[in-house]
């Protein structure tokens, strides 16, 4: 696989190239930044090990689905259906180093109701803060009464918390 398709679609490579110095003589700037590299790497470490293993194969080492497949026994759409999960967890992660370091808010599209609140870091808060012995139910109250946010089951609350949260 030729390596222009990495860089050309690989967005996880390719934030190693820093927008504001591309383009410069300086060859230091062609060089990913340590920190950019340090934050993806993280990133990677916290998926789950098929995550990993499927994000290392097609991003780094260029293998097709196929290829990945023939390899690992899964089936294509398996493998496309790993891939959308890993990179909504990479997106979520990497979203408030992206945020600081290019100051770009709100790059991340989401429909979920507690991300797109102006209230949301109040409310990963008390997320956060939650007993695991207890239940949702006080904080879906608070939710409604507090920020008029209406969630009817935990299950929003919990993959929101999953999939969402700087601390997944």
């Amino acid at each position: 696989m030729s390596n222009s398709r990495i860089v050309c679609q690989n967005w996880i490579v390719d934030l190693g190239r820093d927008p504001l110095k591309q383009g410069t003589q300086n060859p230091a700037f062609e060089k990913p930044d340590e920190q950019i590299k340090e934050a993806v790497s993280l990133a990677i470490k916290k998926l789950n090990a098929n995550e990993q293993e499927f994000i290392i194969q097609f991003y780094y080492m260029g293998k097709s689905y196929q290829e990945i497949s023939n390899h690992t026994g899964r089936v294509i759409y398996k493998l496309e259906a790993l891939h959308k999960r890993a990179l909504k967890k990479l997106e979520a992660r990497l979203q408030g180093f992206v945020n600081n370091r290019f100051e770009i808010k709100n790059r991340i599209k989401s429909d979920c109701l507690i991300c797109n609140s102006e209230y949301a870091n109040e409310i990963d808060n008390i997320i956060a803060r939650r007993n695991p012995r207890d239940t949702w139910r006080p904080i879906l109250k608070v939710l409604n009464e507090k920020y008029g946010i209406k969630i009817r089951s935990p299950q929003t609350l919990i993959g929101h918390k999953k999939y969402h949260t700087q601390g997944a």
